[in-house]
């Protein structure tokens, strides 16, 4: 079973001892993902109780709703991964699947294509719903910028460590 390299990282993948390091700073960012959720259904509470901003139906929803499926996909993803810390026979199979090249490969492909069709939808919504609506400019721009700069940051130091 190939497994989508998400949150793949860098680490030691030739032995069980390194690999379950790997598979602890996962659980780790699982148990972040958890945390992200549960803020952002507090957010929209806070935002509406404390504050008392008139937050819609809608709002509300997409929210809680976005939350949710953050606590809920990062408590079965911990889940897997501490079970997977359990089973010596488990970790071994998810090491050695991890560390093929031509998934780590697909992996790298496919996050540039879906880099470059955010893109490219971020830049579509830039033009056309800009025309009608100027505060999709003032959002939309500074994101497309923040992703240009943060590349070319990330590129120099990479590009220095290799």
């Amino acid at each position: 079973m190939n497994r989508i390299c998400l949150f793949s990282m860098k680490g030691d993948y030739s032995t069980n001892e390194g690999y379950r390091k790997i598979v602890k700073k996962k659980a780790a960012v699982m148990l972040a993902l958890m945390c992200l959720g549960l803020i952002t259904i507090i957010v929209v509470e806070v935002c509406k109780r404390c504050f008392g901003i008139n937050v819609s139906d809608f709002t509300d929803g997409t929210y809680k709703g976005f939350g949710t499926g953050l606590m809920v996909a990062g408590g079965l993803l911990y889940l897997k991964r501490i079970s997977m810390l359990k089973n010596e026979e488990k970790l071994k199979k998810a090491r050695i699947e991890e560390s093929d090249e031509r998934l780590r490969a697909i992996t790298d492909a496919a996050w540039k294509a879906a880099t470059i069709v955010l893109l490219l939808v971020m830049y579509v919504e830039f033009l056309i719903a800009g025309i009608g609506m100027p505060e999709i400019i003032r959002i939309i721009e500074p994101l497309i910028a923040v992703f240009f700069i943060a590349y070319l940051i990330a590129y120099r130091v990479i590009s220095k460590r290799m």
